[in-house]
């Protein structure tokens, strides 16, 4: 392991994390596509909000860092949440609008919940992902959630509280688990809601503010180790809800750590491949759309006379024709959204060079 053997750009772009973006929406992707009753696909979502809860993290602390007064001022607030939009609903939204368009499923019955980024609260209401095409959208729903509550929690408190505030985000998530279980415990709105995945998010944000104090905590290695059996325990015993997803927390944390100061040897190697690091770029849009060409193929497969089932054929051409569809969106809608983030940088705005 060793930083210096991985190159960053000069946005501070690591690729290994990409290559982790890329697991994570292929554990996803193997779960819808292949093998639907993997819990894969959970630990990739779950791999994805500790992703987020990292960097995002990483970001609000840079912009305190940079001018105090500045990050507690109405600019700091305009330039995070427009950032965010900007990578974030260029394509959720043309996909909102094509599907609701069309009324695929019925969507627009439950149109506004999804233009509102609550379709997991939706979801939760009706016990069930229906229409099911617009399943994925509760975790886009759970991260915007937690974008317009953490800004406030990482910028306004003082320094010294911040790490607590993440820690407690994991315990938070904890009793509500705890809670649900005893008193709704057959309610599938349990796990829909933000509490129920404030511990991943809180994990990566505590994360990243260990980090900064020496890059991969020591106390991490060791939680990663002591988890292990656990983990093997409650497979075994067949347990994978809510316990395995918070015991598992600890070596998702370590990878992200391990990516984002970066890997040497072959594992480093292969976590900053091109092929990797690809997919992980378009990972979002890998996402958003995978449902939609799933829906796609299997009615393009049965009017050529052809039954589609999840399974290794599904999973290979769904999982090529989804990446097409994500690096068009890319190239197209995505990345012309993305560069419009250069008019809105983080730091105080610098004064104009006084002519002489």
């Amino acid at each position: 392991m060793a930083g210096s053997a991985i190159k960053h750009d000069s946005d501070g772009w690591r690729p290994q994390l990409d290559g982790l973006r890329a697991i994570a929406v292929a554990m996803v992707l193997f779960t819808h596509l292949w093998d639907t009753g993997s819990i894969a696909g959970s630990i990739g979502v779950r791999l994805f909000f500790v992703l987020s809860g990292f960097l995002i993290t990483h970001m609000l602390v840079d912009m305190r860092a940079s001018d105090a007064a500045f990050s507690t001022g109405p600019r700091a607030w305009r330039v995070f949440f427009t950032r965010r939009a900007l990578r974030l609903w260029p394509a959720y939204y043309l996909l909102l609008a094509v599907i609701l368009i069309v009324n695929v499923q019925q969507v627009r019955d439950s149109g506004w919940w999804h233009v509102l980024y609550l379709s997991n609260v939706y979801f939760g209401f009706r016990q069930g992902f229906q229409p099911w095409i617009v399943g994925p959208f509760w975790t886009l729903a759970i991260e915007q959630q937690f974008y317009l509550i953490w800004p406030f929690l990482m910028l306004i408190p003082r320094r010294r509280w911040l790490l607590p505030i993440a820690i407690g985000a994991i315990f938070a998530a904890l009793a509500w688990h705890l809670a649900t279980d005893r008193f709704w415990p057959s309610h599938f709105g349990k796990y829909m809601l933000l509490p129920a995945s404030i511990d991943a998010l809180g994990a990566g944000a505590a994360l990243a503010l260990a980090w900064r104090q020496g890059g991969v905590p020591r106390w991490l290695i060791v939680l990663t180790i002591a988890s292990v059996p656990a983990i093997a325990a409650l497979f075994v015993t067949g347990l994978t809800d809510w316990p395995l997803t918070m015991i598992s927390l600890p070596p998702m944390m370590l990878a992200v750590a391990l990516c984002h100061q970066g890997m040497g040897g072959p594992v480093g190697a292969l976590m900053s491949s091109r092929p990797l690091t690809a997919i992980g770029k378009v990972s979002y849009g890998v996402y958003l759309y995978h449902l939609f060409v799933m829906a796609a193929l299997t009615r393009l497969a049965g009017t050529a006379g052809y039954a589609l089932y999840p399974g290794p054929a599904l999973f290979v051409a769904g999982g090529a024709a989804t990446l097409i569809v994500a690096a068009l969106s890319w190239r197209f809608v995505e990345a012309p959204a993305n560069r419009l983030k250069r008019h809105f940088r983080f730091g105080p705005p610098q004064p104009a060079a006084v002519a002489a």
